[in-house]
């Protein structure tokens, strides 16, 4: 750059030799190099005012040539650059849009996985749930067959707890049925035992404790005329139901069955009378009354 300096200086002076020989170093210089754009221009220039001052002529057209071609290159580059940031943009939405279904896949399963399971789980529960229930009802038809078996194999003896539980058998409408045929071969027996323990048979349309009362009156020492004139006003019907059955010896599964209360129900009634009653945990409701 220095040379063109001093070229310009001998060209102000008048003094082309000197001007052309600096003009030429500067050529020789960058020749093998890359030089700015404005330098290249700068010696053409000077190349020009010699000529045309010495020969009344000059040429440019190396140098549009030079123009054009750098002119081009720079287009050629900033299209090359501009189509790589598309080429960058665009695959960039397609991962970006690859990421988003894939994640949405991976949503999609887990979503598939969670009803499976829960579908799963449920059909789990229900089967488990199904199979319980037919347990108890196998459990709460042998209960209610060994009832009646007891009943009407000692209804000849006589004994005051087997005649109250005849009657009560009676009013679920068990012993007509019985004294047909045998238990293994009635059908109609066994289709009552599974109405009463599939709860399909309501069993408070068919027992009538109105008339059960008195039995126990007359077989326990006045048991329930005894409750219900020192806690008449206490106890409700279901829980004066419960402690007739316990002081006729029932069991709590029977009472269950018989009442078709569920066991966890009875045990809440046992508590809730105790309390009501001021009894202790422990002590036997039966007991405390028949005490009074």
């Amino acid at each position: 750059m220095g040379d063109l300096v001093k070229v310009e200086v001998f060209l102000k002076e008048g003094l082309l030799d000197s001007a052309e020989y600096y003009l030429n170093k500067e050529r020789k210089r960058g020749e093998g190099r890359n030089r700015f754009l404005t330098e290249e221009n700068m010696v053409a220039v000077y190349r020009a005012l010699i000529d045309y001052t010495r020969h009344r002529t000059f040429d440019v057209l190396d140098v549009a040539r030079y123009n054009d071609s750098v002119a081009n290159a720079l287009t050629a580059l900033q299209s090359t650059v501009r189509r790589k940031d598309e080429s960058k943009e665009t695959l960039s939405q397609a991962n970006l849009i690859l990421t988003v279904e894939r994640k949405q896949a991976q949503l999609n399963l887990l979503l598939a996985l969670l009803v499976l399971v829960l579908a799963g789980g449920g059909v789990s529960l229900y089967i488990r749930n199904r199979r319980n229930r037919l347990i108890e009802a196998e459990e709460r038809a042998e209960t209610l067959t060994r009832l009646l078996e007891d009943a009407t194999r000692n209804q000849s003896k006589g004994e005051d707890g087997q005649f109250f539980r005849k009657i009560l058998l009676q009013q679920l409408g068990m012993i007509r049925l019985v004294a047909k045929q045998p238990t293994s071969q009635n059908q109609e027996l066994l289709r009552r035992i599974s109405g009463i323990t599939s709860h399909e048979l309501p069993v408070e349309s068919l027992l009538v404790w109105e008339d059960l009362y008195p039995i126990i009156d007359r077989i326990y020492d006045n048991f329930y005329t005894k409750m219900d004139s020192c806690f008449g006003d206490v106890l409700i019907d279901k829980e004066k139901q419960l402690c007739c059955l316990l002081c006729a010896d029932f069991s709590t599964k029977e009472i269950s069955v018989v009442t078709q209360q569920s066991i966890p129900t009875i045990y809440q009634r046992k508590t809730n009378i105790r309390k009501k009653l001021g009894m202790g945990e422990k002590e036997g409701i039966v007991e405390f009354i028949g005490s009074i």
